[in-house]
């Protein structure tokens, strides 16, 4: 081996990040109805929504089944309606067979990328279940809201006829305490939450033999550019699926997780055949 041949090895194991380049999903399928399979080094594998795409894959979608998919880098979002079998390209789709596929954009792309593990794992922190404690809080456990004036919700899993509400800021200052009947609390006028600041709440009570049982959450007032942006790229009430999924992602990956849990209710009802969206739900 000459000395110029002896550098350049010596260079790539010095420098391994650039000898092996990191192969990124170029799309991802957000919204599909039937079977469909993706072929990967001759091996069929069923794809489902948040399934990532990678550049030589092969999509064959059965017939009477249906696929959206979109790309991430230049917003292309690709409708495919069985039977069809295309070949994932790195910035578009080449059609093989059967139906083509019909291509538009989408602005919402812009503002929502979706981490598959990340949706599950952060819908599961956000509620995971209490089925052994007899009270559980049932939003405002983490993450933002956009209202000034938001209402608390719990569920007292034995009946009560009064429980205790605290509310306190980061600095451990008690903002209000009252005592409550029912399972929710809207926080008066008077209490002015502020942003950057996060809150602490908790409901607490007394179980017949004495025993105290409590839950508490935090949270914190989103930003008003955040609101704004919120409200700004929400989807009309007859948006397509795809894009309401990418809503419920940019909710959720902007710390607006009851609200993005609403909306996964909603979508996992609609494709109730898909076990990934399930997932975003076994909290």
């Amino acid at each position: 081996m000459n000395r110029i041949s002896k550098l350049i090895v010596l260079f790539f194991l010095l420098c391994p990040s650039l000898a092996v380049a990191e192969e990124y999903a170029v799309a991802m399928i957000t919204d599909m109805n039937g079977i469909s399979r993706n072929i990967v080094n001759k091996q069929a594998q069923q794809v489902d929504i948040f399934s990532e795409l990678f550049a030589g894959d092969q999509l064959e979608i059965e017939k009477h089944a249906s696929v959206t998919l979109i790309y991430w880098d230049n917003h292309k979002v690709f409708q495919i309606q069985g039977p069809s079998v295309v070949h994932i390209l790195k910035d578009s789709i080449q059609h093989v067979s059967g139906h083509k596929p019909k291509m538009k954009k989408i602005t919402l792309l812009h503002h929502a990328r979706i981490n598959p593990a990340e949706v599950a794992q952060s819908g599961l922190v956000m509620r995971s279940a209490q089925k052994n404690k007899p009270i559980s809080l049932l939003n405002l456990r983490g993450g933002k809201t956009a209202d000034k004036r938001p209402t608390f919700l719990w569920k007292l899993h034995q009946k009560k006829d009064r429980v205790r509400f605290e509310l306190v800021d980061e600095d451990g200052n008690m903002l209000l305490v009252k005592v409550l009947n029912g399972e929710r609390f809207t926080l008066p006028a008077s209490v002015h939450l502020k942003t950057g600041t996060v809150y602490s709440w908790s409901v607490e009570g007394r179980m017949g033999n004495g025993q105290v049982f409590a839950d508490w959450g935090d949270f914190e007032l989103a930003t008003a550019s955040l609101v704004a942006q919120k409200n700004n790229i929400q989807p009309k009430a007859h948006a397509g699926f795809s894009q309401r999924l990418l809503y419920a992602a940019w909710l959720q990956q902007n710390g607006f997780g009851d609200d993005a849990h609403h909306l996964w209710l909603k979508l996992a009802k609609e494709r109730p055949n898909s076990p990934a969206l399930k997932a975003t739900l076994l909290n």
